[in-house]
């Protein structure tokens, strides 16, 4: 199993309400952004930002790259132990 199949498996156990983008493509995201030397939520949306649409449909977004506080939100909420888990499968 490749580590993306991993992130799209993972539940987001948070409420639904509101939400705009799929938990694997922000922990994909992050992860390649992180990979690619981005060092700060900021410069992860502004590469992202600049990825071609193929590039971002295949990280799993359909509209625009979320921003700087939707990164910050995500990550605030996200129930560490939870991936911890599904990690350790991989």
């Amino acid at each position: 199993m490749r580590l993306w199949e991993v992130f799209d498996g993972i539940v987001d156990l948070c409420n639904a309400s509101g939400r705009r983008y799929p938990m694997g493509s922000i922990l994909k995201l992050l992860t390649t952004g992180l990979m690619c030397g981005r060092k700060s939520f900021a410069q992860i949306v502004l590469w992202g930002r600049s990825l071609a649409p193929k590039s971002l449909t295949a990280l799993g977004f359909t509209g625009p790259v979320p921003c700087v506080a939707t990164l910050s939100n995500f990550l605030r909420r996200i129930d560490v132990a939870h991936v911890e888990s599904a990690l350790k499968c991989y």
